[in-house]
């Protein structure tokens, strides 16, 4: 099942404020690039990739840039992918990955074909990610049929 979502920033307070339903609202935090530094934990989202136990106290799932997951050389190749995705399921935590663009430049091993870059991520005999977040809809939506 292709997840599709839209995001809206909260600030601390406005989460302490708020009511969710748990058995509907899902809470994803966002990765954004390694070497950032989360603002309310001050850590960095690498450090954070490091400890998906402290993640699962508060969200149901995460939104990685694809690379977190599938990382590429200089070269544009494909290096073999993390570990990730099976980590992240064994702590309970759905994993989205973000960053598909049909227009964007993408590893060569695709043979320029975005549709078999989604199915590297949705259907590759290892893992599979519960959801992508793509500029161009259509294509995962054709890559999963």
């Amino acid at each position: 099942m292709l997840s599709i979502f839209q995001h809206q920033r909260w600030n601390s307070r406005e989460l302490s404020n708020t009511k969710f339903k748990p058995n509907t609202t899902k809470l994803v935090f966002w990765f954004l690039g390694e070497h950032g530094v989360e603002p309310l934990t001050n850590q960095t989202y690498s450090s954070l990739l490091k400890n998906l136990a402290f993640l699962k106290k508060f969200a149901d799932g995460i939104l990685v840039p694809k690379s977190y997951i599938w990382p590429v050389d200089p070269s544009f190749y494909l290096l073999p992918h993390t570990s990730l995705v099976l980590d992240a399921h064994k702590e309970g935590l759905q994993v989205f990955a973000s960053d598909f663009a049909n227009d964007a430049p993408y590893a060569y091993n695709f043979n320029y074909d975005p549709v078999t870059e989604y199915l590297t991520f949705i259907d590759n005999g290892n893992f599979s990610v519960d959801g992508v977040l793509s500029d161009s809809p259509l294509t995962p939506s054709e890559a999963i049929g």
